[in-house]
């Protein structure tokens, strides 16, 4: 009997980071229903030390949005995930193309002027690493996702443009089709209601 509980006791840690996991439709699903709380089971259940490379750069994506959510509906904690986001990027840096490297820091940066209010220490940098994502791979959506994010959120007396922002997110739109799972990355459902609110915005039908 020991023995079998024994053994159901070693399956069950050994499926847990299974059970951690949750599919791409089920995070999607999950995005576009507004219940980041599935986001939150799976990044708080998931060891970055312990994943493969591709699970590594799978966590990070879904960082990126959860940080940016986090400053939303739950500010008061959004501190520890932006710091571990941060510190994932670099950590996965030997295996991150260099556009999403940068792209990665870009929005690192944009979450921490966000979170404490210094555009000093990171408005630069918000900058510059998005411009290094774009030199680096044009041919990335999430490089001009981050040029569009800059144009959109950016008041504009300070530089922002709502056309310009629609024509990178246009860009991105483009892009995005051209993968092969284009249809499950929550990026390019992001990228789309940020892109309608530039036709809103701008009086843009279709």
């Amino acid at each position: 009997m020991r023995q079998l509980l024994l053994a159901l006791t070693l399956m069950l840690l050994a499926a847990a980071p299974l059970m951690a996991q949750q599919s791409e439709q089920q995070l999607l699903e999950a995005y576009l229903s507004e219940d980041m709380s599935v986001w939150k089971a799976y990044i708080d259940a998931t060891e970055v030390q312990q994943l493969p490379a591709d699970e590594q750069l799978r966590l990070l994506r879904y960082e990126y949005g959860f940080a940016a959510a986090m400053l939303s509906i739950d500010k008061a904690n959004a501190k520890a995930y932006i710091q571990r986001f941060g510190e994932h990027i670099e950590q996965a840096k030997p295996i991150l193309s260099e556009a999403l490297y940068n792209v990665y820091m870009s929005a690192y940066h944009t979450f921490s002027m966000r979170l404490t209010m210094n555009v000093f220490a990171h408005g630069k940098a918000i900058y510059r690493y998005a411009q290094a994502a774009l030199d680096a791979d044009p041919t990335e959506p999430m490089a001009w996702v981050a040029q569009g994010n800059i144009h959109f959120y950016t008041p504009k007396m300070m530089g922002g443009d709502k056309r310009k922002a629609l024509e990178e997110y246009n860009k991105a739109d483009s892009l995005f089709m051209l993968q092969p799972d284009y249809n499950t990355r929550w990026e390019l459902y992001a990228e789309r209601m940020n892109r309608d609110k530039c036709k809103e915005y701008l009086q843009i039908k279709n």
